[in-house]
């Protein structure tokens, strides 16, 4: 009977010591349960756990759920033919709750080529759009608002705040402009697009929002607000976007500072050398007529405050050559004899 209890303990030893294993947790990582080798719903955290007869019956396969950053830059080419590139920084967490549909995407490498071939494809389209993109470079710059707002509807269209069908007629963009407080003005350097929504008190945009009903008025504000707060949480690393189909939540997504390229930008970039050497120029005139002005307040004349001048900034050298004649000691002392004597003669009206 002994022998007996004593095989059932050391069977169920090797048992427990058979399916005993380790999820890691640095960096972390859940472990999804398979029974049979088919993957089931249920998760595992990180530590020891234990697999019954490891991996005939019960089993696992691991998902590293730590953030994960890509980067990446899309070359495009606005209406004027300028060729862009557009940087793009984006973090996902695979979510524990929806680890299957993650690996059905082939994971981190399946979910990141989905986003970028996502991304990639709907940034080209904006930026080469006749009616909604920027329509040259330097539009293109200063549309890092507008690249945000149409990445992130384009990649959580079913689960961001969705904008009223009866807004819809004006871009999303327009109406974060338009609830921003102070409204923002049209100026030389507003985008084309964004710009006729502006003129004339912004006239487009209250004809869409004015016969609205005040329900209306206020479901349209605090949905456009929501949106806002969507965007910047993305773009500061805090956002909560949940993508069900991919099994990731989305929690940054940046632009960095769009670079111009090829002819364009060596041109682009002479003439904001040429302006700024122009502005020097403006600034250091500026400054010699103001020390003209001391100058000929301290009695300089003009002649003379302008060599001061040019001297102060290097244009003149002015130099001061000191002559020194070596004597020898017998002709320095014959001279001294030679002198009292000639004196001494002109003193008495004689004549040399």
């Amino acid at each position: 009977m002994l022998f007996f209890f004593l095989g059932i303990i050391f069977i169920a030893g090797g048992v427990l010591l058979q399916g005993l294993r380790r999820i890691p947790n640095n960096p972390p990582h859940k472990a999804v349960v398979t029974v049979l080798g088919k993957r089931t719903a249920r998760v595992k955290d990180e530590g020891w756990r234990f697999f019954f007869l490891h991996p005939f019956i019960f089993g696992y396969v691991l998902v590293n759920v730590s953030r994960i950053s890509k980067e990446f830059s899309v070359s495009v080419r606005t209406p004027d033919r300028a060729e862009s590139s557009v940087p793009i920084a984006i973090t996902f967490r695979p979510l524990t709750e929806l680890l299957v549909p993650y690996l059905n995407n082939s994971g981190e490498e399946g979910v990141t080529k989905q986003l970028q071939g996502k991304i990639e494809e709907r940034v080209r389209e904006w930026t080469m759009a006749d009616e909604e993109g920027p329509q040259n470079w330097k539009e293109l710059q200063k549309s890092r608002l507008e690249a945000a707002s149409v990445l992130t509807k384009t990649i959580g269209a079913n689960y961001i705040t969705i904008i009223p069908d009866y807004a819809q007629d004006v871009p999303t963009v327009i109406w974060m402009r338009y609830f921003t407080k102070p409204r923002p003005e049209p100026s030389e350097n507003t985008p084309k697009n964004e710009r006729k929504w502006m003129e004339d008190d912004w006239t487009l945009v209250k004809n869409v929002y004015e016969p609205l009903g005040d329900t209306e008025k206020r479901e349209l504000e605090e949905d456009v607000k929501k949106r806002m707060e969507e965007i910047k949480a993305l773009r500061a690393g805090s956002g909560n976007i949940k993508l069900g189909d991919l099994g990731i939540t989305i929690e940054r997504l940046n632009i960095a500072d769009i670079k111009l390229l090829g002819e364009v930008a060596r041109a682009a970039e002479m003439e904001a050398k040429e302006v700024q050497e122009r502005e020097a120029e403006k600034l250091e005139l500026e400054h010699v007529r103001l020390r003209l002005g001391e100058l000929k307040a301290e009695g300089f004349s003009n002649e003379q405050s302008l060599e001061i001048i040019q001297t102060e900034r290097g244009k003149v050298k002015k130099e001061i050559s000191e002559s020194k004649f070596n004597i020898s000691p017998e002709t320095r002392e014959m001279v001294e004899k030679i002198i009292p004597a000639i004196a001494g003669a002109f003193g008495k009206g004689g004549k040399p």
